[in-house]
Parts: structure tokens; C-alpha cells; sequence
């Protein structure tokens, strides 16, 4: 999975997935690489840090203060989520009709977010992991290669999917010349501030398929390896 059809993945995160396609050719694969309580843990580590609260998640905590835990009997969100996970499982049943052994997909490899590093308040585009805490999907991240100022560049022809992937590209000014600059402003971060930061992937599968996805990760892990080894890369 490339992209989650809202935000494109800058382009170290691209590259990594474009890695992670080619190694796993040859690796038996088929197919494309495609809170209610409040958050007392969150709140009690940013007091125990002393730190200021992140921009990303300063929603959560109003007014600078912890959110009560939603009552009971308004946990309807509880429910029409359960409702979700259902749907989505019969959604994910159904991809046994477009696999050749006529069994589900076992894993997706998708990016792990939009970016290898951002800025505070930079990052906009939480929907690559919240949406699958919300199926409660088991999860393995997996560090695929770093940033590299000299290689991860922006597609001159590249067009936004949304506005939010516009603003998320503007972030980063990957040689915005090759786009007459219309992706970077005065706020625009370098890509010298994340050379050589970690671009990662992410596998996901169904809930209760923790041996299944890992086992594939390690899988993934190993065919990369061969890849960089017979490319004679780090």
C-alpha cells in the first residue's frame, strides 16, 4: 500500500517501500505491497518529563489538563467501534476472492507515517497508525533505510491527493526547485536536518495475528538484507 489515498509518504518513506517491493519479489510473496480514558499514562509521563505538551496532541489535553474518562453510559463510540472492526473483518475475509490460494491476505505493508522525522506541528497526518488502533490490528514497524539528502527527492510532475497533502509535502523541502518552490515556504524544514533519520514500514494484520505477522516481518527482514547485501547497500 503506497499511500492511504489522503497523504503521500515524503520521499525516504517511498524509497523504503520501493525497497521493501523489490526484496520481497523473490520471498514467496503475491500481491501488492499495499482513546476513551483520557490518556492518564500519556498525562503522568509529560509531568514526570517536565516537558511542554506537543503540539500533535495538545487537543487531548485541554486547557493544558487531563480529559475525565468518557462515562459509561456515553460510551456509544465503544460500541459503533466494535460495529467497525466487524465490518472491516468481513471486508478483510473478502480479499480471499483476489488471492490465489483462496485464503485472506495475511499481512499489508504500508508506510509506518508520512515522513521519516518532522518538525513539532508538522505532523498533520496521524491516520496511518490511529485508524488501525481502532481496528485493534497487530502491528510490527520495521527500520527499512535513512533519509538521504542526495537521493530522496520530489517528483517534479508530483500532484497533492488532498490539501492535507500538500501541507504534509510542504513540510520538507525535498529540492523543491525541480517544483519552482511551490512546496516550501519560510517554514519549510531542510532535508539536511533529517539526513540520515530512519525511514521505516509498517505490517499489519487482523487481531489475534501477532506469530502470523511477525514470522512475515522477519520474512521481510531477511529479503531485505539479501537485497542490500547483492546491491551493495547499507
Amino acid at each position: 500500500m503506497p499511500n492511504d489515498g489522503i497523504v503521500v509518504p515524503h520521499p525516504p518513506v517511498a524509497r523504503a517501500l520501493e525497497i521493501v517491493k523489490q526484496a520481497s519479489t523473490n520471498a514467496d510473496f503475491e500481491g501488492p505491497i499495499a482513546r476513551s480514558d483520557g490518556c492518564p499514562d500519556v498525562w503522568e509521563a509529560i509531568q514526570q518529563s517536565g516537558e511542554p505538551i506537543f503540539p500533535e496532541i495538545v487537543n487531548v489535553f485541554p486547557g493544558g489538563k487531563r480529559r475525565p474518562p468518557v462515562p459509561l453510559p456515553e460510551e456509544q463510540v465503544v460500541l459503533k467501534m466494535k460495529d467497525y472492526r466487524w465490518k472491516y473483518n468481513d471486508y478483510w475475509q473478502s480479499s480471499a476472492a483476489k488471492t490465489s490460494s483462496g485464503r485472506p491476505v495475511d499481512v499489508v505493508i504500508a508506510p509506518a507515517g508520512p515522513h521519516s522525522a518532522i518538525s513539532p506541528g508538522k505532523f498533520i497526518h496521524l491516520a496511518y497508525t490511529s485508524a488501525l488502533n481502532v481496528l485493534n490490528f497487530c502491528i510490527a514497524v520495521i527500520p527499512i533505510t535513512v533519509a538521504d539528502k542526495n537521493l530522496d527527492t520530489l517528483d517534479p510532475n508530483f500532484q497533492p491527493l488532498t490539501d492535507r497533502d500538500r501541507r504534509n509535502m510542504a513540510s520538507c523541502k525535498y529540492n523543491n526547485h525541480q517544483t519552482n518552490g511551490q512546496y516550501a515556504d519560510s517554514q519549510t524544514d531542510d532535508p539536511e536536518l533529517f539526513d540520515g533519520t530512519q525511514a521505516a514500514i509498517q505490517m499489519f494484520g487482523r487481531r489475534l495475528g501477532e506469530e502470523r505477522v511477525l514470522s512475515v516481518a522477519q520474512i521481510v527482514v531477511d529479503a531485505v538484507e539479501a537485497w542490500k547485501r547483492k546491491h551493495h547497500r547499507e
